[in-house]
C-alpha cells in the first residue's frame, strides 16, 4: 500500500470519528478513482464508516465487498464479524471469526487471534454451546475483557457455561 493511501485512509477514519461523514464519503469516492489496485482497502475502510454511522446493514454490504475482492485480510472478517455479533447473528459472526482464526494460522500471526476466540466464545454462550465456549475461552489470557454488545470477560462467559 502506497503512503499516500495509508495516510488518507486514517484520514478517513479520523473524519468518521468526527462524524464528518460528507468528507469522509467525499474522500474515499476520491481514493476509489485513484487507487483501483487497493480497491479492497477502500470497501474495508467503507465499511469502517458505515458501521461507525451505525448503518450495519451497509457496512457488512461494505466489508462482504472488500473479502469478496481479496479474501486473505482477516480485518474486514474481524470487523463484519463484530456487527454480526452485535445484530444477535450469531451464526454468522462464529463463521467470521472462524475464519479470523484461519488466517491468524495462514499468516502465523497472533494479532486478532485471542479477540477472535473470545467474541466467538461469546456467541457461542448466547446460542447455549457451551463446550465449544469453553474450548474457545482456554485459548484467551484469564482477566480477558471486551466489548461485545456490552463490556465482558472471559470469566464472565465462563461462568454462564455452567
Amino acid at each position: 500500500m502506497k503512503h499516500n493511501l495509508r495516510n488518507s485512509l486514517k484520514r478517513v477514519t479520523s473524519l468518521a470519528c468526527a462524524k464528518k461523514y460528507a468528507e469522509a464519503w467525499q474522500l474515499l469516492e476520491s481514493l476509489r478513482s485513484e487507487n483501483a489496485q487497493d480497491e479492497a482497502l477502500i470497501w474495508q475502510e467503507r465499511g469502517f464508516v458505515y458501521s461507525h454511522a451505525n448503518n450495519n446493514d451497509a457496512a457488512i454490504s461494505a466489508l462482504s465487498k472488500s473479502i469478496e475482492l481479496f479474501n486473505k485480510e482477516p480485518n474486514p472478517y474481524y470487523t463484519r464479524g463484530i456487527i454480526f455479533l452485535q445484530s444477535a447473528d450469531y451464526e454468522s459472526a462464529i463463521s467470521d471469526f472462524t475464519r479470523v482464526i484461519e488466517l491468524c494460522d495462514f499468516y502465523n500471526s497472533d494479532y486478532y487471534r485471542q479477540s477472535a476466540y473470545f467474541l466467538r466464545a461469546d456467541c457461542f454462550v448466547r446460542l447455549k454451546q457451551y463446550d465449544k465456549a469453553k474450548s474457545d475461552c482456554s485459548h484467551v489470557c484469564d482477566g480477558h475483557r471486551s466489548w461485545t454488545d456490552r463490556l465482558r470477560t472471559k470469566e464472565e462467559i465462563l461462568a454462564e457455561c455452567k
